[in-house]
C-alpha cells in the first residue's frame, strides 16, 4: 500500500453520512471518508451479516467490538 498526497488528518465519524448495504442477510452500514488515494470506511454489520459479492481489493481491517470470519474465493475461512 502506498500512501500519495494525504496530509494528516482527524476524522470527526458523527459528520460523516451513512450509506446502506444490504447482504445476501443482513446489512453493513457505512460511513466512508476518501482522502488522495485512500479509503477509509468506519462499518457496522447487523448480526448474520453475510456479504453478497467478494471484493478483490486489499483490506485493511481494524475490529472494535465483536468478530468477524472473512472467506476467501478458495472457501478457506478466516476468524478474525
Amino acid at each position: 500500500m502506498e500512501i500519495i498526497h494525504v496530509p494528516f488528518t482527524t476524522i470527526d465519524w458523527s459528520e460523516v453520512p451513512e450509506t446502506i448495504h444490504t447482504g445476501e442477510t443482513g446489512q453493513a452500514i457505512w460511513k466512508t471518508v476518501e482522502k488522495g488515494n485512500i479509503r477509509v470506511r468506519l462499518v457496522t454489520y447487523s448480526p448474520g451479516y453475510l456479504a453478497d459479492h467478494w471484493c478483490p481489493r486489499g483490506h485493511v481491517i481494524h475490529i472494535l467490538s465483536g468478530a468477524m470470519v472473512s472467506e476467501l474465493p478458495t472457501g478457506a475461512q478466516r476468524r478474525k
